[in-house]
């Protein structure tokens, strides 16, 4: 997981966003990167402004050539309701990692 730099790219690596963060990116690192790799980012709202366990958007991605690093963004124009959230990281269909991150 990562901040925004403030142009639409990935900044400093954390867990933790501030509210008015509207942008927060969550990037995965492929082991054996192959052109054609199909990743999903699932959001979701795990316990935040009073929603419990809601999806938030899917980001379907395919890997070009020498594509190790993969990021997936999300926006919301307003500030974020405080609480807890997850992204799930899918490569060709199978859950390979979820992060979990916090609004405060």
């Amino acid at each position: 997981m990562a901040k925004d730099n403030g142009n639409g790219d990935p900044g400093d690596e954390t867990n933790t966003f501030r509210a008015s963060d509207h942008t927060v990116h969550c990037l995965a690192t492929l082991k054996n990167p192959k052109e054609g790799t199909q990743i999903k980012f699932s959001w979701w709202i795990v316990d935040a402004g009073g929603s419990k366990n809601e999806l938030i958007k899917e980001i379907d991605y395919t890997t070009g050539p020498n594509n190790n690093v993969v990021h997936g963004h999300l926006s919301l124009p307003r500030d974020w309701p405080k609480g807890k959230y997850k992204c799930d990281v899918y490569v060709d269909g199978k859950l390979e990692k979820t992060v979990e991150y916090y609004v405060s």
